[in-house]
C-alpha cells in the first residue's frame, strides 16, 4: 500500500470522526433554535409568590422530553459564543444575587435571540387601554359586553376530545381526584383550557421572555408603541410604575427558572413556554412549581411537561386555593378564579365540565342499554 493512498485513508476516516461528533451538536442547536412568534396575551397567570426550596425540574433530553427543544448542560460543549449585550446588565444583577457568572453567561449565549420587547409591550397596551381608554356604559352604544365563555372553547369536538384524554388517563385522574377532590372532569378541562390538552404549550424561549421582562425597566424603550405617553408626565409616571411592578415580578420568575436549570443541569435557553414564561400542561409559572408542583407518576421529580404530574399539580393548585370535594360552588369557583382571575375561563372550565360529564354518562348508558339488547 503507498504512503499517499495510507494518508487518503486516514484522512477520510478523520473526516467521517468528525462529522459524527459534530452533527448532533449541529442539530440540536438548529433544534433549540426554533422560536415562533405566536403571542398568548393573557395576563401574568398563578404567580403567587414561593419562598420555599426547589424541586427537580425536568431533566432535559430524556425520552419523556421529545420534541422540547431542551439540551443538557453538562456535554462538553465547544466554547460557546458571548451573550448578546443586551443581556450583559441582567447577568450582572443575577450573579450579584449569586448566581454562578460563567454559567449564566453560557445559558444566555444560547439563546437564538436578543431582547423581545413584545412581552411587556402587549401587557402595556392593555393596562393603557384599561386605563387611559375610553369607556362606554353598559348599554350605551358601542359597549363591549364582557363575554360569559371563552370563544370557540365550548364545542362538541372538544367534550368529546376530554372524554377520550379522560379515558386515557384515567387512573392518573381518579388517583388525583381521591387525593385532592378536584373531579376529573374539571381537571382535564382545565387542560383543554390551558394547553388543549398538552397540544399547545407554548413555543417561545421561557428564559428569553421572561428576561426580557425583567429587563423591561425603561419607558423611553416603549414610547414608539404608546406615543402618547412620551411628555404627558400622569402617563409616564403610570408607564414607569407598570415597568417597575413587572419587571421586577419577572426578575423572580427568571431567578426561580435559573435555579431549576441549574440544580438540575439543565438548559434553561431551552425550555419553552408562553409569552409571559407559563411552562407544561397546566401552564405554571416557575415559582409555583415549588409550592404547587406534584409528583403524579412517583418517579421523585416533578416534570409539568408530563401529563401525570401536570394533572396532580394543577389539582393539587386548586386544592390548596379551597376547592374541597365538600367546598360548594362558590367557593370552587373561587379556587379557578385563583388559577385564572378571567371569570369567562371559570364559567368555561366549569361548563366544560358539566359537558363532558354528561357525555361520558350517556356514552356509559349506550352501552349498557347494548349490552342488555345483547
Amino acid at each position: 500500500m503507498s504512503r499517499s493512498f495510507s494518508r487518503k485513508l486516514i484522512i477520510t476516516g478523520l473526516a467521517a470522526l468528525l462529522s459524527v461528533l459534530i452533527c448532533p451538536f449541529v442539530q440540536a442547536a438548529e433544534k433549540g433554535a426554533d422560536l415562533p412568534t405566536s403571542f398568548e396575551p393573557d395576563d401574568f397567570r398563578n404567580s403567587q409568590r414561593s419562598d420555599s426550596g426547589l424541586l427537580p425540574y425536568p431533566e432535559l433530553g430524556s425520552s419523556e422530553n421529545e420534541g422540547l427543544g431542551q439540551l443538557e448542560l453538562n456535554l462538553e460543549l465547544p466554547a460557546p459564543a458571548q451573550p448578546d449585550a443586551c443581556w450583559h446588565e441582567l447577568i450582572e444583577r443575577l450573579a450579584a444575587d449569586g448566581l454562578d457568572r460563567q454559567w449564566l453567561e453560557q445559558a444566555f449565549s444560547r439563546l437564538a435571540d436578543g431582547f423581545n420587547a413584545a412581552p411587556m409591550k402587549i401587557k402595556l397596551q392593555e393596562l393603557y387601554r384599561i386605563k387611559f381608554g375610553k369607556k362606554n356604559k353598559p348599554g350605551q352604544d358601542g359597549a363591549k359586553q364582557k363575554a360569559r365563555y371563552l370563544p370557540d372553547v365550548l364545542t362538541e369536538g372538544n367534550y368529546r376530545r376530554c372524554a377520550e384524554y379522560l379515558e386515557q388517563h384515567m387512573d392518573i385522574f381518579l388517583l388525583a381526584e381521591a387525593e385532592y377532590g378536584v373531579p376529573k372532569e374539571v381537571a382535564v378541562s382545565l387542560l383543554m383550557v390551558e394547553t388543549r390538552l398538552g397540544a399547545y404549550m407554548g413555543r417561545q424561549s421561557a428564559l428569553r421572555n421572561l428576561a426580557s421582562l425583567a429587563a423591561s425597566t425603561r419607558r423611553e424603550t416603549f414610547y414608539p408603541y404608546l406615543p402618547s405617553v412620551a411628555g404627558n408626565r400622569q402617563k409616564e409616571e403610570w408607564m414607569q410604575s407598570v415597568l417597575d411592578k413587572r419587571s421586577k415580578w419577572a426578575y423572580n420568575e427568571l431567578k426561580h427558572l435559573l435555579s431549576y436549570a441549574r440544580a438540575n443541569g439543565v438548559d434553561p435557553a431551552g425550555i419553552q413556554g408562553s409569552i409571559y414564561g407559563a411552562v407544561g400542561y397546566c401552564q405554571f409559572m416557575p415559582s409555583n412549581v415549588p409550592v404547587f408542583g406534584a409528583d403524579g407518576n412517583n418517579d421523585g421529580k416533578i416534570n409539568l411537561f408530563e401529563p401525570a404530574d401536570a394533572i396532580f399539580s394543577l389539582s393539587n393548585y386548586l386544592h390548596v386555593h379551597g376547592w374541597t370535594a365538600k367546598a360548594g360552588a362558590a367557593k370552587q369557583r373561587k379556587a379557578l378564579l385563583a388559577y385564572n382571575r378571567s371569570s369567562a375561563y371559570a364559567n368555561t372550565i366549569l361548563k366544560m365540565a358539566e359537558e363532558v360529564r354528561a357525555l361520558r354518562n350517556a356514552e356509559a348508558e349506550n352501552s349498557t342499554r347494548n349490552k342488555d339488547a345483547i
